[in-house]
Parts: C-alpha cells; sequence; structure tokens
C-alpha cells in the first residue's frame, strides 16, 4: 500500500463505528463508481445510474452491509464496490422491491458456509457475509434467490418467472445457492479479487 492510500485505514474506521468514514470514501470514490457503472451498464438502465444520488444511496448500503472485510488498496476498494453498485442498481432497474429489501443474506441459511456452529454473537457478522455475496451473484443467480427466499415463491411461479419449468427452476436455485456458498466461503478465505469483474483502472 502506496503512503498515499489510506483505503485500508479508512474502511477500518468505518467498520469501527467512526461516522466520518463513509462521507471520506464516498468522496473520494463515488464519481469514480458513477463512471464504472455507467460503462458497465447496458444502455436502457444506464438512466438509472445518471443520478450521482442513486450511486451515493448504492455505496452507501453496499459498504454499510460490508463483514469486516480487509481490502489493501483503493483499487482494490473500487474494483469491489464498483461490482457491487452496478449489480445493485442493475436490480433495482429489474425489481424496484429489491431497493426496499436490501437485507436478503440475512434471512439466508447456508450449510457448511460457516466455519464453526455459530452462536447468537456471530450470527450478525455471518450474515454480513452473506449479504455480501449476494451482491457479488451473478443477476440470474440473484434473483431466483431473491423469488425463492425473498419473495417466497413456489419453484412453480419461480419457473413461469423466469420462463422454465418448475423442476429447472429448483435446480437453478440449487446451482445459485452452491455458488452464493463458494462465494462466502472465498470471501472469508481473503479471496475477494476472484468475485470481482470490475476493470481496476484510474
Amino acid at each position: 500500500m502506496s503512503e498515499t492510500d489510506n483505503t485500508e485505514e479508512i474502511l477500518r474506521r468505518h467498520q469501527d463505528g467512526d461516522s466520518s468514514a463513509l462521507p471520506e470514501l464516498m468522496v473520494r470514490d463515488a464519481e469514480w463508481i458513477r463512471s464504472f457503472v455507467r460503462r458497465k451498464l447496458s444502455p436502457p438502465v444506464r438512466r438509472h445510474a445518471d443520478s450521482m444520488d442513486v450511486v451515493q444511496e448504492a455505496f452507501a448500503r453496499a459498504l454499510d452491509a460490508l463483514p469486516r472485510i480487509r481490502v489493501s488498496d483503493k483499487r482494490k476498494f473500487r474494483a469491489l464496490m464498483g461490482t457491487i453498485v452496478a449489480r445493485r442498481i442493475a436490480s433495482w432497474a429489474v425489481s424496484p422491491k429489491v431497493k426496499q429489501h436490501a437485507d436478503l443474506g440475512s434471512t439466508l441459511d447456508l450449510d457448511g458456509a460457516a466455519t464453526a456452529p455459530e452462536v447468537a454473537a456471530e450470527r450478525g457478522e455471518e450474515a454480513a457475509w452473506v449479504r455480501l455475496a449476494v451482491q457479488l451473484l451473478e443477476e440470474n443467480d440473484r434473483r431466483v434467490v431473491q423469488m425463492r427466499h425473498f419473495d417466497e415463491l413456489s419453484f412453480a411461479e419461480v419457473g413461469i418467472a423466469i420462463g422454465v419449468s418448475e423442476d429447472a427452476a429448483r435446480m437453478r436455485f440449487g446451482r445459485a445457492m452452491k455458488r452464493l456458498t463458494d462465494q462466502v466461503l472465498r470471501l472469508k478465505a481473503g479471496r475477494v479479487e476472484e468475485l470481482l469483474d470490475a476493470e481496476i483502472d484510474e
């Protein structure tokens, strides 16, 4: 980490409850993230990223949902947040309900995702890892997980919504949950960069 790159320190302050850390990161990185989102999203969805307010809201929600993850420098942090914000805005454009229910991860129970039996004090942190992994899922996987867990649709209803049979919907959900569990494990192991699709540029 260069002498001028204090990303890790700012992020640690935010995680420790310092209310000045989030505005500091937003002032530094929100414009970069907005620029990235506009490049990443398809033209029909791009209008949802036109407002800096939309990007800042997505940025703040995403950052508040992060577990105690360590990102060592600005480039990696921007790649992580750019990926999350772009996918979050794309989801809002498709389904406004996702914007109202940003806590999807807290409703999921991933068997095998925890490295030790959970106790009450650990459940909040475990939910944060799951929320982060949900935000990094590809859109099709996240949509299936959201419909099944959030909207509480049957597999038959999920199949109708995505244009497949009930059995195919069940299989897609199973694959999405396996990928979600794998992402939680990789995040916990510090392998964040394996899950990013944001270009790390300046």
